[in-house]
């Protein structure tokens, strides 16, 4: 009898073990993004910056930024919860936030740049998700380099020669905005619902205290400028560039998006022979952040 005790007892203990483990596993994971380590990576002679976190296994998961977007600039809401079944790997575009280098002035650049470092990194074939200015760049890698893609989602983006807002009121801030109320502005909606979830984003977005990324300086803004306006002003009147991405592609956006209008998602789903759209309501441009539940369920269920 008292050794049947003892093995209750130890299996009481063990059990007891693991559900801490496990638990303390998760607490982790909720906050990854904010804690994740920097890394640098050289790559033909440029260093970059880079985070990864989440899964171990299965193909990664590489997001790329807005304009003048630094890793920070993602809300954690979305990349931990993306972490809990994908490798996420977060990194800073050349010439912004910790990354070295002179910032390129074309998308095409931009995007032989990150198939650089993912392939630098060892991967051969990658998820990817592209925002903005980054949705530009993963379509430009996925016309160039189709064997690298195995799936693209894209939000809050355009084609090729497609309508987006300029950004020279942005850059210029003759109201002298603050960062927050330009987030305010440019990613969400005026109703009453769309500033609260503003609020929220912005303090999510500052959770990460420590090894933040530096902000994006003036001549890396006009350079990736300069690279958006030469991406809209190439006009692709039969879209023949976008009919060539024929991998699956999750397109998502906002009902009310003023930077890049939910016009050119209707474009890219229907030019793309294998794209799928998301339209959320009451949303702005950070439609991904505003729903991020969601929209990482979605991602989820996309990337099965």
């Amino acid at each position: 009898m008292n050794h049947i005790i003892k093995m209750l007892k130890t299996k009481t203990i063990l059990s007891f073990i693991a559900a801490y483990f496990l638990l303390a596993g998760n607490l982790q994971a909720q906050g990854l993004h904010q804690t994740a380590k920097t890394k640098f990576l050289t790559v033909n002679g440029i260093k970059y910056a880079y985070r990864t976190y989440g899964q171990k296994s299965g193909l990664p998961l590489v997001l790329l930024p807005h304009f003048v977007g630094t890793m920070d600039d993602w809300d954690p809401s979305l990349t931990n919860e993306l972490a809990k079944t994908h490798l996420v790997v977060i990194f800073d575009n050349k010439g912004v936030g910790g990354s070295g280098g002179e910032t390129p002035s074309s998308i095409t650049q931009m995007s032989e740049d990150a198939v650089a470092f993912i392939k630098a990194l060892g991967y051969q074939k990658v998820d990817l998700l592209g925002f903005s200015m980054g949705g530009f760049i993963g379509q430009q890698i996925a016309i160039d380099h189709p064997g690298l893609l195995r799936r693209l989602i894209l939000s809050g983006t355009a084609p090729r020669g497609g309508d987006i807002a300029d950004n020279t009121p942005v850059i210029e801030n003759k109201e002298k905005k603050t960062a927050e109320q330009m987030r305010e502005f440019l990613f969400f909606t005026g109703t009453d619902n769309g500033i609260k979830e503003s609020k929220a984003f912005w303090k999510r977005i500052q959770e990460r205290k420590v090894d933040r990324d530096p902000d994006t300086k003036v001549p890396a803004i006009l350079a990736q400028n300069k690279a958006i306006q030469d991406y809209t002003a190439e006009k692709d009147a039969s879209f023949n560039a976008i009919k060539k991405i024929t991998i699956p592609v999750l397109i998502v956006n906002g009902a009310h998006d003023r930077m890049d209008p939910p016009s050119n998602s209707l474009v890219m789903v229907t030019h793309m022979p294998n794209a799928k759209m998301i339209i959320y309501p009451d949303a702005g441009h950070g439609s991904l952040f505003q729903y991020s539940q969601d929209f990482a369920k979605q991602v989820n269920s996309f990337l099965k």
